[in-house]
């Protein structure tokens, strides 16, 4: 690699992360998230082979400063082989290795031989007993320095390599265009009134047909309710419970209204409708004997489904089937549908009261059918298909363990899957579920959680230390310049964001729960499909149509491109 090759104008800037650096290669040194001191986001930062006063200068690691540094000059380190496995690391801007000691990290014409100690999924670069720590600085250009410290302070690196050769518009003409529509919220309210839907609802389905020509639409999951018994607002106003008469109607007044998303009448029928933890819920918030059940979307889904997997759900109007999981293909590109299971820790036990009833997760039937399903998809189309999985939760452990002593933890589910997902690197995890606080909204990229299982994840704590995001929370930003190695995990966005800043009442704001008030947020996500990419772009339907808003001002969403990968 040249070093100071100039950042090419008719190409996009991506890289790679690498499982472990090799000898004579050049790489960028990057890290996850940090939040400076208002509280804002940025995205990965890099590790600047360029000296501050004390430490080695982090950049903020995304496409303007990019931009604005013109060459790559000093943004690569290569690794040059020591004894017994170790390495330096030298920096060609600077004709200097990194040295590590009790006065900081620092570059030296001295070769230091150093390791990587893996931490789990992350590597940290280490001098014997010292390790390699970012520290918060208010007169360093990004707020942040990188010095020594002992193993109690360590920071945690990708390795990335430049990505070379995609240009900046598509190859090709586009295969498909979709939308989705996640966690609607309708019910706060209508219980008591006959049904009706928020504006937010039709202005997302009407700018999703001036906007684009969909081919398909899907839900991701609560587009009711199970919250009936709480009052509204606290205002000590109970809202009532869903009767199964009025649960169809909201049904069909949302195929009715989503219907109005589409140009091309013949994809009208391309509406798919999956489950999530509150809808699943409404049936069985009804008084004594007369549980229904309220994860039935059934007869509003296309009647060419692929390979319907259905399990029994007894409830008091009888022993009914539940939709489990489907398939369906849209101009030939697989999506994978995964409902929220009625029972999906104890299917036969009776009902376990609210609260103490946990957030339902997938089952290893799921994960057995989805295993199948790959499997086949990838004898049609190999590994490098495009495939989209549907699910209202994030892949995430959290998702798939229950914390209550009454239902057994079903993490079977969530290896199985993470096993044959991460076998498709072009392979898209769409989920909705996590649309409550400021962040879930003043996003810096479009697709803004972004992020690739199977590689290193990373976050920076609030305290100025970087470390592993081994969490099950969600909450791990990723850049929409790296390419992670296995598949990839996108929110889908939210038509009623919840807890936040933005809610408003004629004109004016304040903070509150879930209302059937307008805000002005609430988002989808539109993706379109290309020859060599998937273009992302995280749409706004509320009252500031196109933009998000952060406080003191507002920007334009700006689409995530995701280069097609081959292996």
């Amino acid at each position: 690699m040249s070093r100071s090759t100039p950042f090419p104008k008719n190409e996009l800037l991506r890289y790679r992360q690498v499982s472990f650096p090799e000898a004579g290669k050049s790489y960028l040194l990057a890290m996850g998230t940090v939040q400076n001191r208002t509280g804002l986001r940025y995205k990965d930062y890099a590790l600047r082979a360029k000296a501050s006063r004390d430490g080695l200068e982090a950049i903020l690691f995304d496409e303007e400063p990019l931009r604005k540094l013109r060459t790559d000059r000093d943004l690569y380190w290569t690794t040059e082989p020591a004894d017994d496995g170790a390495f330096f690391l030298y920096a060609p801007s600077a004709k200097k290795y990194l040295n590590l000691d009790g006065q900081g990290a620092r570059l030296s014409r001295k070769k230091q031989p150093l390791t990587l100690k893996k931490n789990g999924s992350v590597y940290q670069i280490c001098a014997e007993n010292l390790f390699l720590r970012c520290v918060a600085r208010d007169d360093t250009p990004f707020g942040y320095v990188f010095t020594s410290a002992t193993a109690a302070n360590t920071v945690s690196f990708a390795f990335l390599e430049r990505v070379r050769g995609i240009p900046a518009k598509p190859v090709g003409a586009k295969r498909l265009t979709a939308g989705s529509v996640s966690d609607v919220h309708i019910d706060y309210g209508v219980q008591c009134k006959a049904p009706y839907l928020r504006k937010a609802v039709f202005r997302a389905a009407d700018a999703y047909r001036r906007r684009y020509d969909l081919d398909a639409l899907i839900t991701c999951g609560d587009t009711i309710s199970d919250n009936g018994s709480h009052p509204l607002y606290n205002r000590g106003v109970l809202q009532g419970k869903f009767s199964r008469e009025k649960f169809r109607k909201i049904q069909e007044l949302m195929q009715k209204t989503l219907e109005r998303s589409f140009r091309d009448p013949e994809s009208r029928k391309n509406i798919f409708w999956i489950s999530g933890n509150h809808d699943c819920q409404v049936g069985d918030r009804q008084p004594e004997g007369k549980r229904f059940n309220s994860n039935d979307w059934t007869h509003l889904l296309p009647q060419d489904l692929r390979h319907p997997l259905f399990r029994p759900a007894p409830m008091d109007v009888g022993v009914q089937e539940e939709l489990l999981c489907y398939e369906y293909r849209v101009k030939g590109i697989p999506f994978l549908m995964l409902n929220t299971p009625l029972y999906p820790f104890a299917p036969h036990n009776p009902h376990v009261p609210d609260p103490h009833r946990p957030a339902p997760g997938h089952t290893l039937e799921q994960a057995d059918w989805l295993e199948a399903r790959l499997t086949e998809i990838e004898g049609e189309q190999g590994k490098n298909a495009v495939v989209f999985v549907l699910s209202h939760y994030p892949f995430h452990r959290g998702s798939f363990i229950s914390y209550n002593p009454n239902c057994p933890s079903n993490l079977d589910a969530y290896v199985k899957m993470d096993k044959i997902l991460n076998r498709f690197p072009n392979l898209f995890w769409c989920y909705g579920h996590v649309h409550g606080t400021d962040d879930w909204i003043t996003h810096r990229n479009s697709a803004e959680c972004m992020q690739s299982h199977g590689t290193v994840e990373m976050n920076l704590s609030e305290g100025g230390e970087l470390i592993c995001n081994d969490s099950p929370d969600r909450g791990n930003f990723r850049s929409d310049l790296i390419l992670g190695e296995g598949f990839q995990s996108v929110f889908a966005g939210s038509l009623a964001y919840f807890e936040t800043s933005y809610f408003q009442n004629d004109g004016k704001r304040f903070r509150s729960g879930l209302t059937d008030l307008e805000v002005p947020f609430a988002q989808g996500l539109a993706v379109e499909v290309y020859e060599d990419r998937v273009v992302l772009t995280m749409e706004n339907f509320g009252t500031k149509e196109g933009t998000a808003l952060i406080r003191g001002g507002t920007y334009k969403l700006k689409p995530m491109i995701y280069p097609l990968k081959k292996r």
